[in-house]
């Protein structure tokens, strides 16, 4: 008992900046990981380390500004990277008739380059690869949905046109009544 008062009197030490600094280190390590990773063109080991580094560092305040900005960059690369691997295996599944997966790789590719601003073409491209993907098995409502959002993303992209194309080439003929 007398050592747990004891304890209790004890003044307590900050353990904030304690996990702040634990943080920085930990954060470190994972992006030294990635970075490896990544000169070893394992862009997924790469991107999942970097993104782990980047939640750790980069709103860290006992972070340095040069810090904060190399995670953030190296994130950046490492998921565009992983991202176009995705998309890059979603081209190769689609030659190979392997719809589904190709979908799915497509759909991955477009979650990660969501992580990052600025490519909205990249996401449209992939988008509009679903959709040629979607329009080879003879799902047109599928097509048409993922052009349109790949129109939404890149208005210049052509994508809009495309889904019009497949939603009129699906269209039931008009019924002619006879007078």
């Amino acid at each position: 008992m007398l050592w747990q008062n004891k304890k209790l009197k004890e003044p307590s030490r900050p353990v904030a900046s304690e996990n702040k600094t634990g943080s920085l280190e930990v954060g470190k390590m994972y992006l030294k990981k990635g970075q490896s990773a990544f000169k070893n063109r394992k862009y997924e080991e790469a991107q999942s380390n970097g993104e782990l580094a980047h939640t750790l560092i980069a709103d860290l305040k006992v972070a340095s500004p040069a810090e904060r900005q190399a995670v953030r960059q190296f994130h950046k690369q490492a998921t565009i990277a992983y991202a176009q691997t995705l998309f890059d295996r979603a081209q190769q599944a689609y030659r190979a008739k392997e719809t589904n997966q190709a979908i799915a790789l497509c759909q991955q590719s477009v979650g990660m380059y969501c992580k990052i601003p600025g490519t909205e073409k990249q996401q449209a491209q992939s988008l509009g690869l679903e959709g040629r993907i979607y329009e080879s098995i003879g799902d047109s409502a599928g097509a048409v949905s993922a052009y349109r959002k790949a129109a939404s993303l890149n208005p210049g992209g052509n994508y809009g046109a495309i889904a019009d194309q497949v939603r009129q080439a699906s269209a039931p003929p008009p019924v002619q009544t006879v007078q």
